[in-house]
């Protein structure tokens, strides 16, 4: 099979596992579940979303007043939820890197540029839900042996990521070598013109003291969002593992091969918490209904697209005249 081909089959991949989830379910729990819900831990989850969008714009924000790129703060907000609009409609939330156009015709400045704060700021995140992660792993340990070696490979792969985007000079020897081996020849002048402005403009992600910080603020209130919904499901369940436990899933809902990760998040989810003898049903619900709400909010983004596109469809035919 093509790869073209396969990369249309992945997301289908995603959507299989749910509906397989759904098989498995028992619809009388769901139901008896749903009708002893309780909303206001669901409306405490949905109030802190703005505070959780204002940390995730502010630690973008510090990157690129680093960068020596200025714009409002409320046109940052605008860019981030377009993101997370794209983010949440797409395998692998690959759609949140339209920040990047956003960014370039905002700021006026290259692709490169725009590309290198999306990349810190992702690395920085990456870096935060790997290293909660972990310590769930270790809490899991015992009850899935296989787990040490996923947590070796992570460890490696941290490891690795650190080294190339931490040094300028070893990120300078890995894109020429991606660009001699990879890239071809008629395309070589552009790729090595692109490479070297993003290396002028690149920050070490792991020298961003503040923005680390934050990060983890902005991970503790999502998985805070996640466990107040647990609660309105009566899930009977220690604050602290949602805080270590569900970046587990959040790694695996990375995979490129469902939308904004359904399938594969609840499955790891049910796996995970199926040690502390919750039922799956009530697992499932609570992620479903994480997922949804998160979706919910980012429609708000989605607005902000319509009306920034015309916006810019404005200001082009106005520059034609």
């Amino acid at each position: 099979m093509k790869f073209k081909n396969l990369r249309k089959f992945l997301p289908i991949l995603g959507i299989l596992i749910f509906i397989l989830i759904l098989k498995r379910l028992d619809w009388q729990q769901i139901m008896h579940s749903l009708e002893n819900i309780k909303p206001i831990y669901i409306l405490i989850s949905i109030l802190i979303s703005p505070i959780l969008i204002f940390f995730q714009t502010l630690k973008w924000a510090l990157i690129l007043k680093k960068q020596d790129i200025h714009l409002p703060f409320w046109g940052l907000i605008k860019i981030h939820m377009i993101s997370s609009f794209y983010g949440a409609i797409t395998p692998g939330r690959i759609g949140y890197f339209i920040k990047i156009l956003y960014l370039k015709e905002k700021a006026k400045i290259s692709t490169a540029k725009s590309l290198t704060s999306i990349i810190v700021d992702r690395l920085i995140d990456f870096m935060v839900v790997f290293i909660l992660g972990a310590i769930g792993s270790i809490i899991v340990i015992n009850y899935y042996a296989d787990i040490t070696t996923h947590i070796i490979i992570a460890v490696i792969t941290l490891f690795t990521i650190e080294l190339i985007f931490a040094s300028k000079k070893v990120q300078d020897i890995f894109l020429r070598f991606i660009t001699k081996v990879l890239i071809p020849a008629k395309f070589k002048d552009q790729v090595k013109e692109f490479f070297n402005e993003y290396l002028k403009h690149s920050l070490n992600p792991f020298k961003q003291y503040t923005n680390i910080f934050l990060t983890f603020i902005v991970w503790v209130l999502i998985y805070t969002q996640l466990f107040l919904i647990s609660q309105s499901f009566n899930i009977q369940i220690n604050y602290l593992y949602f805080l270590v436990l569900p970046p587990i899933a959040t790694m695996v809902s990375l995979i490129p091969i469902t939308i904004s990760g359904l399938g594969t998040r609840e499955a790891t989810l049910m796996g995970i918490f199926s040690l502390f003898r919750i039922p799956a049903t009530k697992i499932f619900l609570m992620s479903l209904l994480n997922t949804v709400i998160g979706t919910i909010i980012s429609l708000i983004g989605g607005l902000f697209a319509l009306h920034e596109e015309k916006f810019i469809e404005t200001v082009r035919e106005e520059s034609k005249k």
